[in-house]
């Protein structure tokens, strides 16, 4: 984490980690969601045809600090509004999918990054890769790209050599956007035809 490139550019994020106090059991306890707020949102998107609700990356915390309490009644809120799949954005994959995947039912599954030089893929690369590629549930991929670091070919050929259910990227423009398509296309071509060859 202290390497990754991403992270890297928030200004002083080491030094404000260092000085905070650790949390003890009885501020894990203590968490709360702002349930008004949640409902609010849902509300608004529930008439709109949304295919998935991610509620956030506190999808980690919660986890670690075994909070499923917290994260099934997000699930079942979406649902009460007529969200069928629910996904839970995570970026410690090599921890949170195993454990979430052990203890928690009902959710669709994760948004992810996923790239070939593990930059947000935490706590390692590889514990993220093991995790992502034994899950039985949908795998959404993000940061393929790595902020721009991997070409197109390259991260989509990564990528998609894992079975995801599919696969987010940021663009500057619509010509990236058309040549970041075209490329993924391609790549999906490739792997298809090696797989039925």
């Amino acid at each position: 984490m202290f390497n990754d490139p991403i992270l890297n550019f928030r200004e002083n994020w080491k030094h404000k980690l260092s000085a905070s106090k650790p949390y003890r059991d009885d501020d894990f306890r203590k968490l709360a969601v702002e349930w008004n707020e949640i409902e609010e949102d849902l509300g608004f998107f529930a008439e709109l045809p949304v295919g998935y609700v991610e509620f956030g990356s506190e999808t980690d915390f919660l986890a670690m600090t075994g909070r499923f309490d917290l994260l099934g009644e997000l699930v079942d809120r979406a649902k009460s509004h007529g969200f069928k799949n629910v996904l839970f954005g995570v970026h410690h994959a090599g921890m949170t999918i195993p454990i979430l995947s052990d203890k928690l039912e009902g959710f669709h599954g994760f948004v992810t990054p996923l790239n070939p030089l593990g930059v947000m893929m935490f706590p390692t690369k590889l514990s993220a890769e093991r995790a992502v590629g034994s899950v039985e549930k949908a795998v959404y991929a993000i940061k393929p790209l790595a902020g721009g670091r991997v070409t197109p070919k390259r991260a989509f050929t990564y990528v998609f050599n894992f079975n995801v259910e599919g696969c987010m990227i940021g663009v500057g423009s619509v010509g990236e956007l058309k040549k970041d398509i075209n490329v993924a296309i391609e790549v999906l071509e490739r792997i298809n035809y090696k797989h039925m060859g």
